[in-house]
């Protein structure tokens, strides 16, 4: 979170691109994770990791339409705001 912070008040393209690539590399394994709990949950429960999958992707897409609607409504400038809320929701 710390890093986010500091990422959306940089203005020098080149720290902006070094703290992108230290972010993202500290990120690029949430994707592969979250197949590995899906699978095990799919497991788990009886279901298809298809399914899983699916409502997933639903979910995605559903929040991407509703955090387009924000950010259009509030503008890219307060981006850190909800970027804030969701983080903070997901670590509590």
């Amino acid at each position: 979170m710390i890093s986010s912070i500091v990422l959306f008040q940089v203005n020098s393209f080149w720290i902006l691109l070094l703290l992108c690539a230290i972010f993202f590399s500290f990120m690029l394994p949430v994707g592969a994770l979250g197949d590995s709990l899906a699978l095990n949950t799919s497991q788990l429960v009886g279901t298809s990791f298809g399914r899983i999958r699916m409502w997933g992707s639903i979910g995605f897409a559903l929040t991407s339409l509703l955090g387009g609607q924000i950010l259009s409504r509030i503008g890219v400038n307060h981006l850190l705001y909800p970027y804030l809320a969701v983080s903070f929701y997901i670590d509590s």
